[in-house]
């Protein structure tokens, strides 16, 4: 069975950024639908520069906020928005227990635009986290 090269994971802060802007579960579910693309999509950080655009959605690297962070801009309108920027941090580090590297979905935002100061420390403490609790050498 074909799954791509990752598995791609939401994190807590994804789904509380999520919920409030797109309350009906069928919008929340195509949003997913868009970010299950990543499985297949960047093929991995080794391969730089990743591709930037593909039918109706872009990827950006953001090293401001992390390394191997990028945003997903999907163009489509879902609930009251014509489109969103999802930030993910993409590990090419197999935890223990799983068969493929995983991409994080860190937050998104509506409306994709270029993301605010504010916007860029709350991802960048995200993945901060998320690298000290899974992927930090425990002592």
């Amino acid at each position: 069975m074909d799954t791509g090269h990752y598995h791609v994971e939401p994190t807590a802060g994804f789904v509380t950024d999520s919920t409030p802007v797109l309350p009906a579960p069928e919008d929340r579910f195509r949003l997913r639908q868009y970010c299950q693309c990543l499985r297949y999509w960047p093929s991995g950080c080794d391969r730089e520069p990743w591709p930037t655009h593909v039918e109706d959605i872009d990827w950006t690297p953001l090293p401001e906020i992390g390394p191997s962070c990028g945003s997903l801009t999907i163009h489509e309108r879902l609930g009251t928005y014509d489109s969103f920027s999802v930030v993910c941090y993409v590990s090419n580090v197999v935890l223990e227990g799983d068969e493929l590297p995983r991409i994080w979905l860190i937050g998104m935002v509506p409306e994709a635009s270029e993301l605010s100061s504010a916007d860029k420390a709350c991802f960048a403490g995200r993945v901060t986290i998320l690298r000290a609790r899974l992927y930090s050498p425990t002592p």
